[in-house]
């Protein structure tokens, strides 16, 4: 599982940095920050190190280089960023609800949906 490659949309955030916490508590390493453009540039704690969040762009998400990536947002920056994550492969959190479903959906089927079953263990729920 270390060698799953994790994004956290959010990383400033109250949520995004309990997400980061408990991503550093299960040593995974592969690990990226990701905010607004008014948060990109600062740094989070990660473990026992920081890392320099990056602006949530379409293009930095839709870049392949994910592999799984929480969206600790609200429902408008999630609705408008999740495409562009599936989009270069990765899934958005393991069975999330897609936003603006109303609750009704979970990740539409693909390829990818193997594997997000297969991160549940990651933040161990």
């Amino acid at each position: 599982m270390a060698d799953v490659r994790i994004g956290v949309v959010g990383a400033t955030g109250a949520v995004g940095t309990v997400t980061l916490d408990l991503l550093a508590e299960r040593g995974l390493e592969s690990v990226r920050g990701f905010a607004s453009a008014r948060s990109a540039g600062r740094t989070v704690e990660f473990g026992n190190r920081e890392l320099l969040v990056e602006e949530a762009t379409p293009e930095a998400l839709a870049a392949g280089d994910l592999d799984l990536v929480f969206f600790s947002v609200g429902t408008d920056a999630s609705r408008e960023n999740v495409p562009h994550a599936v989009g270069g492969g990765a899934v958005p959190g393991p069975n999330r609800r897609l936003p603006g479903d109303g609750g009704r959906g979970r990740v539409p089927a693909s390829p990818f949906l193997a594997r997000a079953r297969a991160t549940r263990p990651v933040l161990g729920r």
